[in-house]
């Protein structure tokens, strides 16, 4: 069960994540991405901030150890939101989606190097397939064709990096401070500074002051981020980076799978049944390693 459990709030938190890109779509359709991205941010810290005198200490505040979870927050869900958005723009979505399932690994050298956890032949068989599997699934059926600068493909890699690297931060933190809702906290509020700064640097800022109804998916987007957030911290807060990671990274797959359940968007095949035998095994081998 002290295994299962972390892997089952990944998985969820997997699934919000996937609900996320089809709410967040409904605000982009009248808003601006980065608008969009201030407005989720700032709705997810302030949905904690609600529920803060139950669930924090003040002494937290000045602990040292907090800095880990501000960094936390200065890359995820900020920097790696803006080079999401960048990337999508730069190579589109597809490439985008697959190249996210090197979520894992980025994730999983800090954990390996700062936090000693193992790294054998089981989780390395098992993360490849899972990763794989996330991969196909993230292309789909759509032929990719390059019409970009190389270059572009850093800015996924980046956002992908900047998720992975926040989980070994938010652990370190976590180590002193054990309150996965407090490492949300301030990973939220940081972030919301961050990308407000951003919007006054690019004079976008002024759209604040037009918003319309459709803000309001952001504001459900940023309820569904934060809530998929807490899963994640509370899962590495109990279970391995490296346990937990992969399934995290399962993120197109739930996009794919409510696309065609839910929102009557996709059709799966012959190719969907060989992902799920790839993240399967994959997520076997990891979960009894």
């Amino acid at each position: 069960m002290g295994a299962i459990l972390p892997i089952a709030l990944g998985l969820l938190a997997a699934v919000l994540f996937g609900l996320n890109f089809y709410v967040q779509r409904q605000g982009l359709k009248t808003s601006d991405p980065l608008v969009g991205a201030f407005l989720s941010i700032l709705s997810m810290a302030g949905m904690f901030w609600i529920f803060a005198p139950l669930s924090i200490s003040p002494e937290w505040f000045s602990h040292p150890s907090i800095v880990y979870f501000i960094l936390a927050g200065l890359i995820f869900p900020a920097i790696a939101h803006i080079f999401q958005i960048q990337a999508i723009g730069k190579v589109g979505p597809a490439l985008t989606a697959a190249i996210g399932s090197l979520l894992p690994l980025f994730a999983a050298i800090p954990a390996v190097l700062f936090l000693g956890e193992s790294f054998g032949a089981a989780l390395v068989i098992g993360m490849a397939l899972m990763m794989g599997g996330v991969v196909i699934a993230g292309l789909g059926g759509a032929r990719v064709k390059r019409n970009f600068a190389l270059w572009a493909l850093l800015l996924p890699v980046a956002s992908s990096a900047a998720r992975g690297f926040a989980l070994p931060l938010s652990k370190i933190g976590m180590i002193d401070i054990p309150s996965p809702f407090f490492a949300t906290l301030v990973a939220g509020n940081v972030s919301a500074v961050v990308v407000f700064f951003i919007l006054v640097g690019t004079g976008r800022a002024k759209s604040l002051v037009s918003l319309n109804i459709s803000s309001l998916w952001f504001v459900l987007s940023g309820v569904i981020n934060g809530t998929g957030i807490l899963l994640v911290n509370i899962a590495i807060s109990i279970g391995d980076i490296t346990r937990v990671a992969p399934f995290i990274s399962t993120v197109p797959l739930w996009v794919l799978f409510l696309g065609w359940a839910v929102f009557r968007v996709e059709k799966l095949g012959f190719k969907h049944v060989v992902i799920v035998a790839l993240v399967m095994t994959g997520g076997i081998l990891i979960a009894t390693r």
